[in-house]
């Protein structure tokens, strides 16, 4: 795998994704949208199966392999994969059983009212980045507006006409109306998705109530072990559909270990004293209309790693034989 720090740059930092090696061959890498999920494909039994490769948060690596064996065909050799752009279903090439090769498709999520709940939500957030670029573009038209507006008072027009400012600022005028009538419209898209999801059971609410926000820790995994003097990084997911996360704090065992305000850079804190035991992490998401929503726990354990085995006492040495019989 290579990463970039962003898409104007060169790839670099090319690493072996040993998490997903198999005992031979891979190849055909196809990542799901969301960048959680890899099939790829592997010679591991023979002729080429399909296989799956998940992780919790983009900054880990690859691993739980999975063979997707809904995908074998009768011919055999599946290979090639590429996920569809929801990352729901998976389309490659198999043989048939008359060794002819044939394009295939095979879903990953199979149940159809899970899968329309995963496509409602992911057409909310693009509506939800949608609302974001508007208001940001609003932002702009309104201080060009304002800009132009001095210039008017001022009754300095330089190389223009007075007709011109006023006719850019009428134009100005337009397009922020137009803005403002398109961000209504996707906020009242985003408020019919919402209750579709409440009628499928997905988080149900009143009407006119705040969609209280999503959170899921992402670090450390279930199950991770630590020393007591080892710092340990805690990270959380954060999303809220129709305003902003304006806090994440963080628990063990219901006693607050940190928080943090500003998710710039994503949402983290850091716990140092932490004395031997088992302790469950949550993290408690508040959006800025003040609804608060508590993740699924995380279960760690925190113990001094065992002292080495004694090293064994050096062997006796060997009884020397008996003296030879005098003749």
């Amino acid at each position: 795998m290579a990463t970039r720090p962003d898409r104007y740059s060169p790839f670099c930092n090319i690493t072996n994704q040993i998490g997903i090696n198999t005992a031979a061959s891979e190849g055909g890498p196809s990542v799901s949208p969301d960048g959680l999920t890899l099939v790829f494909d592997s010679h591991h039994n023979g002729p080429s199966q399909l296989f799956k490769a998940t992780r919790q948060s983009l900054t880990q690596p690859f691993g739980n392999i999975e063979h997707l064996s809904a995908c074998d065909t009768p011919g055999g050799c599946s290979a090639n994969p590429c996920l569809s752009s929801d990352g729901s279903a998976i389309y490659y090439r198999s043989h048939t059983a008359t060794r002819s090769t044939d394009i295939y498709v095979s879903y990953l999520i199979e149940d159809a009212v899970e899968l329309a709940v995963i496509r409602i939500e992911d057409a909310i957030v693009e509506k939800v980045e949608a609302l974001e670029r508007i208001d940001a573009s609003l932002e702009k038209e309104l201080a060009a507006y304002k800009s132009l507006e001095e210039v008017l008072e001022s009754g300095d027009y330089g190389d223009l006409k007075k007709g011109d400012i006023v006719t850019a600022m009428q134009t100005i005028h337009s397009a922020i109306q137009h803005q403002e009538l398109s961000k209504k419209a996707l906020e009242k898209s985003i408020e019919k998705l919402l209750y579709s999801l409440s009628a499928l059971g997905y988080g149900p609410q009143p009407p006119g109530s705040n969609w209280p926000p999503n959170v899921t820790i992402t670090r450390p995994q279930n199950g991770a072990e630590f020393n007591p003097d080892q710092n340990i990084e805690i990270e959380a997911d954060a999303l809220d559909y129709d305003g902003s996360v304006v806090m994440v704090e963080f628990f063990a065992d219901e006693n607050k270990i940190g928080e943090d305000n500003d998710g710039a850079d994503g949402w983290t804190t850091d716990w140092y004293e932490h004395p031997e035991g088992t302790y469950s992490l949550t993290a408690k998401a508040t959006d800025d209309d003040g609804a608060a929503t508590t993740s699924a726990a995380v279960g760690i354990r925190v113990a001094e790693e065992p002292p080495p085995p004694p090293i064994p006492p050096p062997p006796p040495p060997p009884i020397p034989p008996p003296p030879p019989p005098r003749p």
